[in-house]
């Protein structure tokens, strides 16, 4: 049974975060790291294990020194221990000086290379229907937080992670030498790391709390620069002097995203000074303890090497505690990410293929009808229609009739609410997308240029073949263009890379979007009104050299403008999401319907525009 839209709500708001344990995202983030590159861990145990040696060698030097002090040995061997001891701590030190500032870059790798990649590749992944829902934006954004800086997030997880870890085997070790001193020292300081850990709950929660709000702020910061960043949108900047206003817009949101992270720090701020009175207590109690000792006989040597244990190791349980709170946060934050790319994959890759492959394209639409999300307006209402093979259709209709829309449920990026589609008699729901899509190609009203190479935009990727491409650019008749460039098919578009890229002209780019179609030889083209900026005899001109292009593959040409498609062997008139009317130009001009009408309309207009022009 097909889902209804209300299912589809439904479905839409039951989206919640993945709920992973603090152990489960630590494996999740370590394991491909000691899977595929183990000498990284090996140098973060390293370093945590390092860090525990040289605080037991920092407290233990000085208890050496007075021991041999005590006892009356000889200076000049009392020198040469001290000396000896010296260098091995040096030594030391040297390592986890080189391992610290080693593994803190491997951290920001581990993040760069796995993680990042990872959501890129989901996003680019996910449907173009779910990626257009407010839900999953805003869910995105999130995610982005949790992999666009040092200290939260994935690489928050993972540096805490092993601050964790180092804390822990301290505190193992703190155990079995304070603990064998008197088991009560260690209750104490256990209890009071305990109260430590309460006061940093707070924080924790309202980091959780302000997420979505700090992922909006976040959002309308990233586009804001984006669009100063944006050449397209210099003019009307200037021309409506708008730098004042997307400035306040920039401040609004930093002022909001800065009251946020003030809520945050004053909490933090109240956990640390409520950690630094609880460490004050600990370290009274514990000298207080000591000297009682040593009243009773401990020896100055032992005095010394506890009293450096208790200001140096005490630090592991608020250490300990503060670390938790933070992978806490961070958990949250991992969990956001995980959300995104956790998710089962998208139906790209379907099991189905045609019986008969995709030699030739049949599309189907079958009683199909169209809401989106959150939505119950029906866009598209009960649209049936044949695309035979080899035939070109047209798509006509006024803006917002629909057309879009229909193009998109032929290209699989959106499925029927109701009705099926059927490419070579498979249902889009179980088609394999991607083998699909290799027989397709568009050119979309609002074409994409990356600032790459013509080869590279024309082929859309990094393996293509020079011969193909200049065929290509030869059919679209822009081969001329690209030989009069000083680097030819290896200039590069725009200069958002190389600052001695070129700017195609209106003209040009189209011929260049036809030449990036062509390159795929496709059995099946959509051309979604590409012409919708040019004038209509312009339109209609390119639309026929179009016409002569496609002669022996499937071509749907969609637009507002009736004359340009009137060679097409079938035309469907949309109005209001559905086909009102349906046949050859002749045929649907003898019915004297609304093709006729608004044929009559636009043509009266354009031969009035000629005479005044």
């Amino acid at each position: 049974m097909l889902q209804s839209t209300a299912e589809q709500k439904e479905e839409e708001a039951g989206v919640k975060e993945k709920n992973y344990s603090v152990a489960q995202n630590l494996f999740y983030i370590f394991h491909p790291v000691w899977k595929e590159k183990p000498h990284y861990m090996l140098m973060l145990i390293g370093e945590a294990v390092l860090s525990i040696g040289m605080m037991l060698m920092a407290a233990a030097v000085s208890a050496v020194a007075v021991s041999s002090l005590e006892k009356g040995n000889d200076v000049i061997v009392l020198i040469g221990s001290i000396m000896a001891f010296f260098i091995c701590y040096g030594a030391g030190n040297v390592v986890y000086t080189f391992l610290k500032i080693r593994n803190s870059l491997i951290h920001i790798e581990m993040r760069l290379e796995w993680y990042v990649p990872e959501l890129f590749l989901k996003c680019m992944g996910m449907s173009v229907e779910k990626s257009e829902q407010e839900s999953t934006r805003q869910r995105v954004e999130k995610a982005i937080l949790a992999v666009s800086c040092n200290n939260r997030g994935v690489e928050g997880m993972s540096r805490n992670g092993m601050t964790f870890l180092a804390n822990v085997l301290g505190m193992v070790v703190y155990i079995l030498i304070v603990g064998g001193l008197d088991i009560r020292i260690l209750g104490l300081l256990i209890v009071l790391s305990g109260l430590t850990l309460i006061s940093s709950e707070a924080a924790v929660r309202y980091d959780k709390k302000v997420t979505d709000r700090m992922a909006s702020e976040e959002r309308i910061l990233n586009y804001v620069e984006h669009i100063v960043d944006d050449t397209a949108g210099g003019k009307d900047i200037r021309i409506f002097n708008l730098s004042g206003w997307l400035t306040g817009k920039y401040e609004q949101a930093m002022t909001a995203r800065r009251k946020l992270n003030y809520g945050y720090d004053m909490l933090d701020f109240c956990g640390n000074a409520t950690e630094i009175v609880l460490a004050g207590v600990r370290d009274l109690c514990c000298y207080f303890y000591l000297l009682s000792m040593m009243q009773n006989g401990m020896s100055v040597g032992n005095f010394v090497f506890y009293l450096g244990l208790i200001s140096g190791f005490a630090s592991w349980f608020s250490q300990l505690s503060k670390t938790y709170g933070e992978m806490r946060k961070n958990n949250h934050q991992v969990n956001e990410f995980r959300s995104i790319v956790d998710e089962e994959k998208e139906r790209l890759e379907h099991k189905k293929i045609p019986t008969d492959g995709f030699n030739e394209l049949e599309i189907v639409f079958d009683n199909v009808s169209y809401c989106y999300p959150g939505t119950e307006k029906k866009v598209l209402d009960q649209i049936s229609f044949i695309w035979g093979k080899g035939e070109h259709l047209a798509l006509v209709g006024l803006n917002g009739a629909g057309k879009s829309t229909l193009v998109k449920l032929i290209c699989g990026f959106y499925v029927p609410t109701n009705g099926r589609v059927l490419v070579n008699g498979v249902d889009t729901r179980e088609l394999n997308l991607t083998e699909y899509f290799k027989h397709l190609s568009a050119v979309f009203q609002n074409e994409w240029i990356l600032s790459y190479t013509i080869a590279e935009n024309v082929a859309m990727g990094k393996d293509w073949e020079k011969d193909r491409i200049w065929e290509a650019l030869k059919l679209a008749k822009i081969d001329s263009v690209v030989k009069a460039l000083p680097n030819g098919i290896f200039t590069y578009l725009g200069k958002g890379i190389d600052q001695n890229g070129v700017l195609l002209s209106g003209g040009e780019l189209q011929k260049l979007f036809w030449a990036r179609a062509l390159y795929r030889n496709p059995k099946l083209i959509l051309l979604d009104e590409p012409t919708a900026a040019l004038d209509a005899l312009a339109e209609d001109q390119l639309y026929q050299a179009y016409h002569k292009m496609t002669e022996k593959k499937s071509a749907m040409f969609i637009s507002h403008r009736l004359a340009s498609t009137r060679f097409c062997d079938t035309i469907l008139m949309l109005e209001n999401g559905k086909i009102v009317e349906s046949g050859t130009h002749e045929e649907l001009l003898a019915k004297k319907g609304s093709y006729a009408k608004l044929f009559e309309v636009q043509s009266r207009y354009y031969r009035e525009g000629q005479e005044n022009g």
